[in-house]
């Protein structure tokens, strides 16, 4: 590695993967910085930038602790940062993400938080630009399931798909006074639902500022659109929705275009004190308080 200092910055420029095993509970694990920090990323094999992981059983690793740094990619490396704990006999909780920032990165997630990494929150954690999904949050193969997780403020933007992707399993997760703007997918893709979203704003993403499929529960969201972003909430319910005191707003000629909600599947949809259009399968009953 290479530091470079450039005004408050220290641009450190790695060409390849950084990596952290924690091969016992007493392992330290040392954060990429505790200052402000730009890591820029040369890599063009495809290789992840800076990697954390729990691969061996029966360890506890508490209070990790990443704060105040950008990952800079150029679109051929892999993901940003990942998290990992694949296994079910290991642990990464209690952890906190603070003012992290990722983005150009080619991977599929930018900031990719996988496998047991449970009961842990995200501060001010952005990403921007990153060639698939801006956020990833996974259950992992071998057995480790993220979980209970916190999303606190941040930004997603422009990313090229999602910004922030729930998948294989993922759903336990709330997301506080997040905004997500212009990414080419969902403001959020939730395969399997998600727990609650609050005071959350989506802003001209690719047809609809959060997707999922069988439950999810959101209170005082804002949709608004010019014409990218036709649903705040799109879902296939497999259980109960909750649409409370949202609001939409179309804007440049797409005053009439924008809608509440569309949802299929079979369950149901409760609305309060939220107005717009709702597109409703016959199969969904709509409850409006």
């Amino acid at each position: 590695m290479k530091l470079e200092i450039e005004g408050n910055f220290t641009d450190v420029v790695l060409d390849g993967n950084v990596l952290y095993p924690v091969s016992s509970s007493s392992t330290p694990v040392p954060p990429p910085a505790q200052m402000t920090a730009v890591f820029k990323s040369t890599i063009i094999n495809g290789a992840d930038v800076i990697t954390y992981q729990v691969t061996q059983p029966g360890i506890d690793v508490r209070y990790l602790q990443l704060e105040g740094f950008l990952v800079a990619g150029n679109g051929k490396e892999g993901t940003g940062l990942k998290v990992t704990c694949p296994l079910n006999t290991s642990w990464i909780y209690g952890s906190v993400l603070r003012d992290v920032e990722v983005e150009g990165c080619g991977g599929v997630h930018g900031l990719w938080l996988n496998g047991s990494v449970f009961e842990s929150s995200l501060f001010n954690v952005c990403s921007d630009g990153n060639r698939q999904n801006g956020v990833g949050l996974s259950h992992d193969a071998a057995g480790g399931e993220v979980s209970a997780l916190a999303i606190f403020g941040g930004t997603h933007r422009k990313n090229g798909m999602a910004g922030i992707a729930a998948v294989a399993g993922a759903r336990d997760f709330k997301c506080f006074g997040t905004y997500f703007v212009e990414n080419k997918g969902q403001g959020i893709w939730a395969e399997q639902g998600f727990t609650l979203l609050q005071g959350c704003g989506f802003e001209n993403n690719g047809g609809v500022g959060v997707q999922f499929q069988n439950y999810g529960h959101m209170i005082g969201c804002t949709g608004s659109s010019f014409g990218p972003q036709v649903y705040l909430a799109q879902g296939y319910l497999a259980g109960d929705a909750t649409i409370m005191a949202c609001e939409i707003e179309g804007y440049s000629g797409f005053e009439a275009g924008i809608k509440l909600a569309k949802m299929d599947g079979n369950g149901t949809l409760t609305v309060s004190a939220s107005k717009g259009t709702i597109d409703a399968a016959a199969t969904v009953t709509v409850k409006t308080l």
